[in-house]
């Protein structure tokens, strides 16, 4: 059966929980003065999901507009009063489409093919090769969310529930399983390959292949 960009994001956003519903943020505080004139917030997080930002002002659910969700950002209507706690729930994601896309197409290199990811272009890759190309793809993503997870600590902002300590932790969880996926990808490829009697086609391929380049996306 064919398989295509669509296709291809689904399974490595499945496999590395980055669904629309896979990350809740659950009355979390948010950045913005609360002095009664100022409208425009932030959440910690970005790449919100457009239509489940919920904002509560002194527990009571308000009117929110969405601005820039990439960028976390959005407006309450009207503004909150003076003092007011101000709190948000939404879902996230890490990675948009066009990052899933880089992962995906390193993934296929990995396993010694050259495909464009898009919507609608059937990229040409044998069904058995389809999971290591995706735990590949997956494991790139695990160690880009370990960067930014780090990132987030160090050059965004400094929370009273974002602790140190539960960063590094989930920062080593998410090496671990980088490291995980990239075995267990290897494993697959190499196993495709041997039944086919290509003992060394995969590695060949790769041989001089370095780690990804990836353009900065907001």
């Amino acid at each position: 059966m064919a398989w295509t960009g669509v296709d291809a994001r689904d399974q490595l956003r499945r496999l590395i929980s980055d669904g629309p519903t896979d990350r809740r943020a659950f009355q979390k505080k948010i950045f913005g003065a609360v002095d009664g004139a100022n409208s425009a917030y932030k959440a910690f997080e970005t790449r919100l999901v457009s239509g489940t930002v919920v904002v509560y002002v002194d527990g009571v659910s308000v009117a929110v507009a969405e601005d820039d969700l990439i960028a976390g950002e959005f407006s309450i209507l009207p503004a909150p009063i003076a003092g007011a706690t101000v709190r948000a729930s939404y879902y996230w994601q890490y990675f948009l489409d066009a990052e899933l896309d880089q992962f995906i197409e390193y993934g296929a290199l990995k396993c010694g093919l050259s495909i464009p990811v898009s919507d609608t272009i059937v990229t040409i890759v044998t069904d058995s090769l389809r999971p290591p190309v995706v735990h590949y793809a997956a494991s790139d993503a695990f160690e880009k969310m370990a960067i930014r997870t780090t990132l987030s600590n160090l050059e965004q902002y400094a929370l009273e529930d974002i602790r140190v300590a539960d960063t590094e932790n989930l920062k080593a969880h998410y090496m671990a399983m980088a490291i995980k996926m990239r075995d267990e990808a290897r494993q697959m490829r190499d196993d495709v390959y041997l039944s086919f009697g290509q003992r060394e086609k995969a590695a060949a391929a790769i041989s001089s292949q370095s780690n990804p380049v990836y353009e900065p996306l907001r």
